[in-house]
């Protein structure tokens, strides 16, 4: 149900991009208290002359190294019904570990929340707050064919 876009630069390598994917997983089913086939991560990697930091292109920041940092972004879409506290340690543990395994500095680490009411966001074909509530069942789509679908366990 969550699903988490974490945009970042060019540089990181598939190992690290590997490392990142597993541990906002890992995170976002601890925070959340949500199964990991639920959690969806995506990374979109812009070139680093195309992406800007204070006004200066993210490749002319070099570090000592002649590195320039990972400027990451989280954008974490979710449904509506989580609580504050749990809001709270995901974007804690979401960046630290997006800082840790960038090897970047967590202040450069930002971040949104993007809410989604239950009756705007589907899964399977259906309405979220339809299979919260079994009020309205109604029928999910797999392999071309409609099925009668019971909710199971969402927050």
């Amino acid at each position: 149900m969550p699903f988490i876009t974490v945009r970042i630069q060019d540089g990181a390598s598939s190992d690290q991009k590997r490392a990142l994917l597993r541990r906002l997983t890992d995170v976002t089913t601890e925070s959340l208290q949500v199964p990991a086939e639920v959690v969806r991560v995506a990374i979109e990697v812009s070139p680093r002359d195309c992406f800007a930091y204070a006004g200066k292109l993210s490749e002319d920041l070099r570090a000592g190294d002649d590195t320039a940092p990972q400027i990451p972004f989280l954008i974490v879409r979710f449904a509506e019904g989580f609580s504050a506290e749990q809001r709270s340690a995901l974007i804690a543990g979401l960046s630290r570990a997006t800082a840790e395994v960038l090897n970047t500095n967590l202040s450069l680490v930002k971040g949104i929340f993007e809410e989604v009411r239950a009756d705007a966001w589907a899964n399977g074909g259906m309405l979220l707050s339809d299979l919260r509530t079994g009020t309205r069942p109604g029928n999910a789509i797999k392999n071309g064919e409609a099925r009668s679908v019971a909710p199971q366990g969402l927050p």
